[in-house]
């Protein structure tokens, strides 16, 4: 996998637009209520992240000290430097408003989801990224069980569910009680990331005529270029499964609201069971890509048709403008929420309220380039230059 995969860049930009839009729209009067669901993009989040490490699960690139401090380095400046700028934003805008700066530590240091006002004081989607970062420091570990014990990664994937449909079962959400703190920490949230490693490892073991159960060892890439071309029957099942799953779990939601949900059989069970949706719907994507890439390389003859160069000009700018919103998704993720409470103190009150969520919006994309440009892309540069030289590359 390379970093900029451009399905899964594109999933990272999808994901972040849907917090967005959660925050911005999906509660308003105007708003279909089926689209209420899109605050599960955060789930998407936890698959992707999945998705790109699932590699470490069926090698042993993290058992030594250089690979494992190597990883942490990049991993470090990947989240910290950009979430500490937004952090500093949201407790500016708090000063403003003359509320106290309280948890800041506990910010700083991701401990933050120990209630739900600790997490949601500064910004709500803080909320995810201890969960992150615990799965980032686990990972060495599962991995080591995963390859050391025969079936680990099936056993632990088993257990990380039936975790989740205990704690789910069992959490009591007025009273924030351990099984609902629990559930939004990694012991909850596990489970979706091993969907996403689950995708991962489909696509891997993919052929012709469907899924190889072979997971011993991943493919090498020779043989994933000279695997057979997947069929477009069995991609769109694969999506129609994600796309038809995630809707109806929408319809639910929609028709049930939290409270509904959280009397129904399906109390505490929503997140991961989108995560599954999205997985499905990944693991299309990338046969979809996969498919299209390998048809180019077995077209010994490019026919130099004006539609062969216009279809090669839209899969560019696609491919384009998909690195683009995945390079601008961590801050689109981070500042919305700020870019909106900014706008709507100092519209002086002549934008609508759809002006004032539309220009926040903008306002957010530009934030977002601009600090990925200034920050977060030099400092990402930086995490892997010491992780290199740390590995002795």
């Amino acid at each position: 996998m390379k970093p900029d995969n451009t399905v899964i860049e594109a999933w990272r930009g999808l994901a972040a637009w849907l917090v967005l839009y959660t925050h911005y729209w999906a509660f308003g009067d105007e708003a279909s209520a089926l689209w209420r669901f899109s605050h599960t993009g955060v789930d998407l989040f936890f698959v992707i992240s999945g998705f790109v490490f699932a590699p470490y699960w069926w090698n042993a690139q993290l058992q030594g000290p250089r690979q494992l401090a190597g990883f942490m380095v990049r991993r470090f400046f990947r989240i910290y430097p950009a979430y500490v700028v937004a952090l500093l934003v949201y407790v500016w805008l708090k000063s403003e408003s003359g509320a106290p700066l309280l948890y800041v530590n506990e910010h700083l240091t991701f401990f933050h989801v120990q209630s739900r006002e600790m997490a949601f004081y500064y910004n709500a989607p803080f909320w995810s990224l201890p969960a992150e970062v615990e799965f980032y420091l686990a990972l060495p570990v599962l991995c080591w069980l995963a390859q050391k014990v025969r079936g680990g990664f099936f056993v632990l994937f088993a257990s990380a569910i039936l975790a989740r449909i205990f704690l789910g079962a069992q959490h009591d959400w007025q009273a924030q009680d351990s099984a609902y703190i629990a559930m939004h920490h990694l012991p909850g949230l596990l489970c979706e990331f091993m969907l996403g490693a689950l995708a991962w490892r489909a696509w891997q073991a993919w052929s012709n005529f469907g899924i190889r159960l072979t997971w011993r060892s991943p493919l090498k890439s020779t043989d994933a270029v000279a695997a057979h071309v997947p069929t477009l029957s069995a991609i769109a099942l694969l999506l129609a499964m994600g796309v038809g799953g995630w809707l109806a779990l929408a319809q639910y939601f929609a028709m049930s609201a939290d409270e509904g949900v959280r009397a129904g059989v399906l109390k505490g069970q929503m997140g991961w069971l989108a995560a599954l949706c999205f997985a499905w719907m990944v693991l299309a994507s990338v046969l979809l890509q996969q498919r299209i890439i390998q048809r180019r390389l077995l077209q010994q003859r490019p026919l130099k048709t004006r539609l062969s160069r216009l279809k090669n000009v839209v899969m560019d700018t696609l491919q384009s403008l998909a690195l683009f919103v995945g390079k601008v998704s961590y801050g689109v993720y981070l500042l919305h929420s700020a870019m909106l409470s900014l706008v709507q103190q100092h519209s002086g009150g002549l934008l609508s309220v759809s002006e004032i969520k539309w220009t926040a919006a903008g306002l957010t994309l530009f934030a977002s380039v601009v600090m990925h440009e200034l920050w977060e892309g030099p400092c990402r540069t930086l995490g892997r230059d010491i992780s290199r030289k740390i590995q002795g590359h």
